[in-house]
């Protein structure tokens, strides 16, 4: 049997599906009504869940050049979030600041020479991973129908869904992991150790 990935109707597909609304065969502008709030809150949670930084959307110990001309680092609009590698740019504490790389320490945006950056990535829907694209959708149904139901009890279902679907991503995440570039990086052992985004609401 043949299986295709998700894509971003599908993702939609399911997420109207939850609130019992018929399903689209196109995401073309201008969308109404529940396409149009299903399609926002499927591109909420991407991108929220791209910030938390996976294997599949984070680079470690990137080499940044300072522009030859003003001596500054501009960070591209795909970057969601970016901190100085651990133990390679001396004193430095690296950060981002209308899109260009600053220095906490030095409190500057000029750089004399290369940095050492881990960035996490922002990335279209067809560009990640099926089990990731699975979790986003279904945390996606689950908060469109949190948004359109008022009884607590509705979403129970959708709730168990969305945790299983976290469950298989962590777990794809767990056995894709490089132990050779996690060992020692203080900014990826952060990552590891992030909060669980079911404590957050």
């Amino acid at each position: 049997m043949t299986t295709t990935k998700m894509t971003e109707i599908d993702a939609v597909n399911v997420m109207l599906a939850s609130v019992a609304q018929s399903a689209v065969s196109s995401l073309v502008a201008p969308l109404t009504g529940t396409v149009a709030l299903a399609k926002n809150i499927l591109d909420e949670v991407r991108r929220e869940v791209l910030s938390e930084g996976w294997m599949f959307n984070t680079n470690y110990e990137l080499v940044m050049m300072p522009d030859a001309v003003t001596s500054k680092i501009a960070l591209s609009d795909t970057i969601l979030r970016v901190d100085g590698s651990e133990g390679k740019n001396g004193t430095m504490d690296l950060t981002e600041r209308a899109n260009l790389l600053y220095d906490r320490y030095g409190q500057t945006y000029t750089f004399t020479k290369n940095v050492y950056v881990d960035v996490i990535y922002h990335q279209e829907f067809t560009d990640i991973p099926d089990v990731a694209r699975n979790y986003i959708a279904k945390r996606a149904a689950r908060i469109l129908v949190d948004r359109t139901f008022t009884e607590a009890s509705t979403s129970t279902m959708f709730r168990q869904e969305e945790f299983e679907a976290r469950v298989k991503l962590k777990s794809h995440e767990s056995t894709t992991r490089d132990a050779n570039i996690l060992s020692g990086s203080y900014f990826v052992s952060k990552m590891l150790n992030r909060r669980n985004p079911f404590n957050k609401r």
